[in-house]
């Protein structure tokens, strides 16, 4: 729909005094809104001297909980814009619609999408959280997206005419920030309609949903997407996207697990994983802010990713003080991993037992070399947050028959812990974890010892 830089706001307007609206306009009598240019907020101007976190409206929250306003992109030419949603109710109608500095009006999301469809370039929606009566650990339903097509298509009356969902040319990027997961279904719909889209960003809450099943769902190719960000999704939500997205090889993909789901199976990034050659791991335990309860607790963050960081997986969780920390939270596919034959690892003040090493280096059974950086508060400038690092280096000599044979993950686990920590014993545990008799055992430390060279 092409419109002149000058006239944007007079087409709506004009649209809005005839009787041929894509949308019903209803103009606020009560007061109006402005933007602070300071902090780029919605403020009511008759509370200006107080201003709070959320944005006031011009109507009582009760009535219209939702706000979008449309922002001209800086130096674009043909003008584009930029969708910024607030909602606190998703499901609401109708809609508090501002475009510049335009008298706001009560639309819906369908109207605005008719209208402007050509030239929203981004679209940046934010629903916060909210007080409700429902517990934190309730499973409530994923968010449906109030610009997918289910959701304009309900906001038409049974009597009037269908509606067609209008194509984005133009948009290039779409966030979203929400206190839930959010409906794969919903998603995956609306990006059957943004064909150039180049950046897809995801953050939600951790907190447990209803899942959903696209396996009916057809898959959509999006050729000019760049990267892909999902952050606090459960593991079953990231599987469902993931898999119905066709991505080009040179797509970034960074997910993020929280603590509800930790576990995940990358069988959707088979073939993303299957090129990669050279991958890195970092396993943290990270500094914990707060008090009370939340400092009581450890926090730790696991990470894969190919060298490149063109496919990153990040795990999240936190346990008490008191408790040992496993990675038990942690899965990654075996079957892709296979052709991996370089591997950097960094340890930041954690100090993984025999076990943990096998089920860290078990995706790897190809694996000819290992670098290991391990860095650890130093003791005796623990006062200053001194730190010490210590670098290893490991090559292994062996066929690829040999290492099928013995496996590599068993070899490193009996190993490493007291090649890391020779003035301490680590590896408590460590032969119950390889089955079978003695022999085995001392065949995997024979192993150790002459299959890899060490140095560092």
């Amino acid at each position: 729909m092409a419109t002149n830089s000058g006239s944007v706001g007079a087409y709506i307007n004009s649209c809005a005094s005839t009787s041929a609206a894509p949308f019903p306009v209803h103009r606020p009598t009560r007061h109006l809104v402005e933007e602070d240019r300071q902090d780029n907020k919605v403020v009511d101007t008759r509370r200006a001297g107080r201003l709070s976190p959320q944005p006031y409206y011009p109507r009582p929250r009760e009535e219209c909980p939702n706000l979008v306003r449309l922002i001209r992109i800086p130096d674009s030419i043909p003008p584009l814009l930029c969708m910024k949603c607030m909602f606190d109710e998703p499901g609401a109608s109708p809609i508090l619609f501002q475009e510049e500095a335009e008298t706001p009006r009560l639309v819906t999301m369908s109207g605005i999408l008719t209208l402007r469809h050509c030239q929203i370039a981004s679209i940046v929606f934010n629903s916060p959280s909210q007080q409700t009566s429902v517990q934190e650990s309730a499973i409530v339903d994923p968010m449906v997206l109030p610009f997918s097509p289910s959701a304009v298509t309900s906001e038409h009356h049974p009597g009037g005419p269908p509606y067609t969902m209008p194509h984005l040319p133009k948009l290039t990027e779409l966030s979203i920030t929400i206190d839930r997961g959010v409906s794969p279904r919903s998603l995956l719909q609306f990006l059957e309609f943004t064909p150039a889209l180049q950046t897809l960003s995801i953050c939600a809450s951790d907190r447990p949903v209803y899942p959903e099943d696209c396996r009916d769902m057809p898959t959509v190719d999006l050729p000019c997407l760049q990267s892909v960000m999902l952050e606090g999704l459960l593991a079953n939500a990231v599987d469902e996207i993931l898999s119905k997205l066709a991505l080009n090889t040179s797509t970034k993909i960074d997910i993020h697990l929280g603590p509800f789901s930790p576990s995940w199976s990358s069988s959707t990034l088979r073939s993303a994983l299957s090129r990669i050659q050279d991958a890195r791991i970092s396993y943290t335990a990270q500094e914990v802010e707060g008090s009370g309860e939340a400092a009581s607790r450890s926090k730790y963050l696991f990470k894969f990713s190919d060298v490149d960081s063109r496919v990153q997986v990040h795990w999240e969780w936190d346990i008490p003080h008191v408790d040992t920390p496993n990675l038990l939270h942690v899965r990654l596919d075996l079957a892709p991993l296979a052709n991996v034959q370089m591997l950097t690892i960094l340890l930041e003040d954690v100090t993984p037992l025999s076990h943990q090493w096998i089920a860290m280096l078990k995706p790897f059974p190809l694996l000819r070399r290992l670098d290991l950086s391990v860095t650890r508060a130093d003791a005796q400038t623990a006062l200053a947050r001194g730190q010490s690092t210590a670098s290893f280096k490991f090559k292994v000599r062996a066929t690829p028959l040999l290492q099928k044979v013995m496996d590599i993950s068993h070899v490193f686990g009996l190993g490493l812990p007291g090649y890391i920590d020779p003035g301490k014993l680590t590896t408590t545990g460590a032969t119950s974890t390889i089955p079978g008799s003695s022999l085995r055992r001392k065949l995997y430390s024979g192993a150790w010892r002459y299959m890899v060279h060490k140095s560092g």
